[in-house]
C-alpha cells in the first residue's frame, strides 16, 4: 500500500505493508505522474515488512522513470528512509541503477535526516 502527499516543500511517498515489484512500480510511477513532481523533490519512506525487488525490476523501474520523467524537470533529489537494514541495502543498490536519472538518490535511516538532505530550509532550521 502506498500513500503521496505534500509536505511544505517536498513530496512524501509512504510505502508500506507488503509490496509487489508491480506495486512498487505503481507508487512511484504515480508520483511522477503528479504535476508538482516537476519542481520538488521526493521522499520515500519504506517501512515494507516484505518487497520482492530483482535486479531486472529495478533496471525496468528506472527505464519507466526515464520515459515518463517530465522535460526540464527541476527536481534534483530522492531520498529514500527505512530504518529496515536490508530495505536500505536495496535502496542503495537502486541507487547505482538510477545513477543515470537526472537527479540524485540518497538512502537515509531517519526522516529527519533526509529532510535535511533534501530541503535546505528544513536543513537550516535544524543548524539553528
Amino acid at each position: 500500500m502506498h500513500s503521496i502527499e505534500r509536505r511544505n516543500d517536498y513530496l512524501y511517498v509512504s510505502m508500506r505493508g507488503e509490496m509487489s515489484a508491480a506495486e512498487v512500480h505503481a507508487a512511484v510511477l504515480s508520483a511522477v505522474a503528479r504535476d508538482d513532481y516537476f519542481y520538488l523533490n521526493t521522499i520515500y519512506e519504506l517501512e515494507m515488512k516484505s518487497v520482492t525487488l530483482g535486479l531486472a525490476d529495478l533496471r525496468s523501474l528506472r527505464d519507466k522513470i526515464t520515459a515518463a520523467y517530465p522535460a526540464g524537470a527541476l527536481r534534483n533529489k530522492t531520498a529514500l528512509v527505512s530504518s529496515n537494514e536490508l530495505i536500505c541495502i536495496v535502496g542503495e543498490i537502486w541507487a547505482d541503477v538510477a545513477k543515470d536519472l537526472p537527479y540524485e538518490v540518497q538512502v537515509f535511516q531517519t526522516l529527519e535526516e533526509a529532510e535535511a538532505w533534501i530541503s535546505p530550509k528544513v536543513s537550516a532550521r535544524l543548524l539553528a
